[in-house]
C-alpha cells in the first residue's frame, strides 16, 4: 500500500506531499493540473527513468520519495538527483539505481 509521496522539481509539482489513506484512492482534478504526474512520480520512485515519460535529461533536478507497506515492512525509496536508496523499516536495503529498481520488482 502507497502511503506517502513527496515531489519536488517535477514540471508542476514543487515541494509537494501526497498522503493516501487506506482503501481506494482517486486523483481529481482539471485538465493539465499535474494528476498524470502523480502517477509518474510513483512509477519513476519505483523502476526509475524507464518508467519516465519523457527524456530522463528533463527529470535530473527532480526529487522524489514513496513511503508504501508490503507484507508488514515499510519501505521509503527516495530519488534525489544521482542519490538513489531504498529503506526498509528505517535501515538502507539497497542504494544506486539497479540495485534499487531490481529490489523494487522483487519485493513487488
Amino acid at each position: 500500500m502507497i502511503t506517502r509521496l513527496y515531489i519536488d522539481q517535477m514540471f508542476r509539482h514543487f515541494d509537494r506531499t501526497f498522503e493516501f489513506g487506506k482503501g481506494l484512492t482517486g486523483i481529481i482534478g482539471k485538465n493539465e493540473a499535474g494528476k498524470s504526474l502523480i502517477v509518474e512520480a510513483i512509477r519513476f520512485a519505483l523502476f526509475g527513468t524507464a518508467a519516465l515519460r519523457g527524456v530522463a535529461d528533463d527529470y535530473k533536478k527532480t526529487h522524489v520519495e514513496l513511503w508504501f507497506s508490503v507484507k508488514g515492512d515499510d519501505y521509503n525509496v527516495i530519488r534525489k538527483g544521482t542519490k538513489v536508496v531504498l529503506r526498509r523499516n528505517g535501515e538502507d536495503l539497497a542504494s544506486g539505481t539497479k540495485p534499487v529498481n531490481q529490489a523494487n520488482i522483487e519485493i513487488l
